[in-house]
């Protein structure tokens, strides 16, 4: 309990912290593991964390909760048994964070802060995997209707990037 509550305190002062919509890959990585430290709470030891942030990359700019809802998919539907959460047939096992810096020649975004400025010729890859069970294929099939099967969690922060940079 007093794990998690510390997680807890963790993540609602992250969440309050600054007046602006990003916050450094530090902050976001140590957010996240106050996150998994939760959902162990819940799953047990289900699945581990594991974060391999690549030297240069703990102190740029990310927004704001980015990875809680991947890491969520990923627990839920990699080692909860599913949405709901069940247990039953719950699998164990990794979820991987990885960031790193890789040349790419793009055209600066615009940045949600006036004070933030983009590394020129380098874009920030973050990237999320999990050896778990995933996710049936009818709820990943594309379509109208694949939001409502299995929630909105990608769709937002594809919108919350799309406002913020474009």
């Amino acid at each position: 309990i007093v794990g998690m509550t510390r997680d807890l305190m963790r993540m609602v002062s992250d969440s309050y912290a600054g007046a602006g919509v990003v916050t450094e890959l530090s902050r976001e990585l140590a957010s996240i593991t106050a996150y998994a430290g939760i959902m162990k709470v819940r799953f047990g030891e289900r699945f581990a964390l594991e974060v391999d942030a690549r030297p240069g990359t703990e102190a740029l700019l990310v927004l704001r909760m980015i990875l809680q809802p991947i890491v969520e998919n990923a627990i839920l539907h990699g080692f909860g048994g599913g949405a709901g959460g069940g247990i039953a047939g719950a699998a164990r096992g990794t979820i991987r964070i990885t960031a790193r810096l890789e040349p790419r020649a793009l055209p600066p975004p615009p940045s949600p802060e006036p004070w933030a400025s983009p590394v020129p010729g380098q874009v920030l890859v973050l990237e999320v995997h999990d050896d778990g069970a995933g996710m049936p294929a009818r709820d990943t099939a594309p379509g109208p209707e694949s939001l409502h099967r299995v929630g909105i969690g990608i769709a937002n922060i594809k919108q919350r990037i799309a406002l913020n940079f474009g």
